[in-house]
């Protein structure tokens, strides 16, 4: 068994061929710190473990080195193929030139983001009704109850629109000690 990420893209197989401007990412282009803030804490507070204490949420802001990311350097090469596919498009040209740049940088500033007093998101890559299935595997679904702050599955994309390399590394442990991690470039 290879024990070394790799990244898979799903095949098209002839079906539409999206563009850069995502409407998921940008939805949250601008004011990066608030949508981000916004839409982290909300998720934290949906999944409060013991309502008598308050969730805690922490975000915290290191530089790290940039060959210690997992996938670095075919994330470079797949930068590369994106900004190869679409040759004319501005906005492709200025994201994917300077993410080119920051990928070759010997350090790279990253955002972990940690909650506490969380349930975590249960489920795993297979259970479509789990939270964390729909977190890393969908677009537009969310587990959420209707009772529950953000319930269309929409701010699971503020996270890639504050990326530089629109990346995304997601790691939980829920309350029955289930762990789970995955990573997710939408470039």
């Amino acid at each position: 068994m290879d024990r070394h990420p790799k990244w898979e893209f799903a095949p098209t197989n002839g079906g539409d061929d999206d563009g850069f401007s995502d409407a998921f990412i940008e939805t949250f282009t601008g004011d990066y710190e608030t949508y981000l803030a916004r839409e982290i804490i909300q998720n934290s507070i949906d999944a409060r473990f013991d309502n008598s204490i308050p969730v805690e949420v922490k975000f915290d802001r290191y530089d790290i080195e940039t060959i210690s990311i997992p996938c670095m350097i075919d994330l470079q090469n797949i930068f590369q193929k994106c900004l190869d596919y679409w040759p004319s498009d501005k906005k492709v040209i200025a994201f994917f030139s300077r993410a080119i740049t920051l990928a070759k940088q010997d350090k790279v500033s990253v955002l972990k983001i940690s909650d506490f007093n969380t349930t975590g998101l249960r489920g795993g890559d297979y259970e479509k009704q789990g939270e964390w299935y729909c977190l890393v595997k969908t677009q537009g679904a969310s587990s959420k109850q209707e009772e529950k702050g953000g319930s269309f599955g929409i701010g699971k994309g503020a996270p890639f629109a504050a990326s530089a390399f629109r990346l995304v590394y997601y790691s939980t442990l829920t309350d029955t000690d289930e762990n789970f991690f995955h990573y997710s470039n939408h470039s």
